[in-house]
Parts: structure tokens; sequence; C-alpha cells
């Protein structure tokens, strides 16, 4: 599901007749054992430019044999004091299973996907599938997250005076920080109440407005997607089985 940020410990429940999964841009954490007994997975499909970290679990009896297909990878460079890397986020314990498919999105600067745990999880990047999708970059992912945040305050107060003006676009930041400044100091030169500063009732101002930049940026931003999609091929569908999680 859009805007999920993190997938919950056991979500999955052991399902055995998925063979691919789709997880959302924006995903930031994959809780220990989310799909762990997933015996039909086949394909992972990651839509953010930044790999979800994976959350690990000890788990004390945990062990590879030299017959599991990432025993040499993973004992090649990670052996101390006999311990495994205890990660059971897909399928089963890491490095038991042969890689999965991934599918990575289009753009050129995916992060972290090359990291011991994904390449003993899903092979190499270079090895990976491309999807048409292009995801959004790591810096309008915290501006749209700040503006989430903004958009659901009711009362705006000094204390949100952070959140707004790391919501506001960068070009509005020198003129609207230091008008805010300059009302706080006048007012609490008169009344002595920072909690009542002009400041407050500009920042609720700046708070509209930057809600309104946002309706017209992102719809701009859908028609653009739209209209470049329209010219794509069709997307590689995978697997018999999709779930956007």
């Amino acid at each position: 599901m859009d805007g999920t940020v993190r997938i919950d410990d056991y979500a999955g429940n052991s399902n055995t007749h998925i063979a691919s999964i789709v997880l959302p841009d924006g995903l930031k954490r994959i809780g220990q054992y989310a799909f762990y007994g997933y015996t039909a997975l086949k394909s992972v499909e990651f839509k953010s430019v930044v790999a979800p970290a994976m959350e690990d679990s000890y788990k004390k009896d945990a062990k590879l044999t030299e017959n599991d297909p990432g025993y040499e990878k993973l004992h090649n460079q990670f052996d101390i004091f006999g311990y495994e890397l205890y990660y059971f986020n897909f399928i089963d314990l890491l490095g038991k299973k042969e890689p999965i498919q991934m599918i990575l999105p289009n753009n050129a600067d995916v992060e972290g996907y090359d990291s011991l745990v994904y390449e003993v999880y899903f092979g190499k990047v270079e090895d990976a599938l491309r999807s048409d999708y292009v995801a959004m970059q790591n810096s309008m992912l915290t501006f749209y997250e700040y503006a989430q945040q903004v958009a659901k305050l009711k009362n705006v107060t000094l204390v949100n005076e952070k959140r707004i003006f790391l919501s506001l676009p960068s070009s509005w930041l020198i003129c609207s920080r230091t008008s805010c400044i300059v009302a706080r100091s006048s007012m609490e030169n008169v009344s002595g109440n920072s909690s009542m500063s002009a400041c407050t009732l500009l920042t609720s101002s700046l708070a509209f407005a930057n809600l309104m930049f946002l309706i017209v940026f992102f719809a701009a931003c859908t028609l653009a997607t739209s209209a470049s999609h329209s010219s794509l091929s069709k997307p590689y569908v995978v697997g018999s089985c999709v779930t956007e999680l």
C-alpha cells in the first residue's frame, strides 16, 4: 500500500502461494519474519531509491551448512565467533535459499541494494531486472513526509516552526525565516510572550500557502508522470501473483 513505511514483523503469516511481491515507494523498514515461509516466492519488486532496512532477529540454533547457497559468501565476509547473520525477512534464514529475483526502479542512483544482506537474498544489483517505475528521490520523500505532518496540524504554534520550514521549498526559506524572526522579536519586545508572537500567524499563513503549493505541485507531477508512462511499453509483469502491501 502506498504510504507504508514499515512492514510489520510476521506480516505475511507464512503464505505459501504468493510468487511475487511489490513493495511501495518510500518503504523504510522490513520487519523480522515479514515474509518468512513464503516458499513460492520468486521475485520482489522494490520501488524505492534507497533500499529498505531489514530488521534482524537472533535465533540461537540458526545455522548455515556448507551446502547452503549463501554459506560461502557469508562466511568469507562475516565469521565472527561463529555467529550467523540472523535475518529471516524472506522465506528462510539468510543464505539458506537461492537468491530471489530482484526488480529495481528505473533510477540510476539506487542506494543500499548492493549490501551483503541484499546480495545474499537477491543477488547482485547488476543482475536485477529494472521496471519502468521511476522512484521519488530521497530529498523529495523527506519533503513529502514533512508536508504530510504539516497537513495534520490543527493549531500551529512556535513548536511547529522547524517542521513548517523543513517542508517549505528551498526558494522560500530565506525570506520566510527572516520575516518570522523579525516578527517574533518585535512581538516579544512588546509583550514578552513568545507563544503569542506574530510568527505564529505568519507560520500559519506559510503552512496554508505550502499546502496550496503541494496540491498544485503533485497535480502537475501526476499529469507529467501519466503523460510519460503513456508513451512507454506495457510494464513488466512478474510471476502469477503480485501482492501490493
